[in-house]
């Protein structure tokens, strides 16, 4: 599942030139945009994961997925909502 979710949007980036208009610099920046929280979560969600359970803590983050996903549906240009 993780690994789906990392490649939505280097998988749709020609979309996002087409539709934002931006450039190759910048769809590099939002595709390691996506990728930096990964860096600093990995340990700290493997420990919140033994400590609140994992059903609870994807439960979480499914959540904040789909808060995020919805703000990237109403963006109406690549620099701002």
């Amino acid at each position: 599942m993780m690994a789906c979710q990392l490649q939505t949007v280097a998988s749709t980036s020609l979309f996002l030139i087409g539709s934002f208009a931006i450039d190759d610099t910048q769809r590099g920046t939002l595709i390691g945009l996506c990728m930096l929280p990964c860096i600093f979560m990995a340990l700290p969600g493997g420990m919140l994961g033994q400590h609140f359970g994992a059903k609870r803590l994807v439960l979480a983050g499914l959540l904040l997925r789909t808060a995020g996903g919805a703000l990237m549906g109403v963006g109406s240009s690549f620099s701002r909502l």
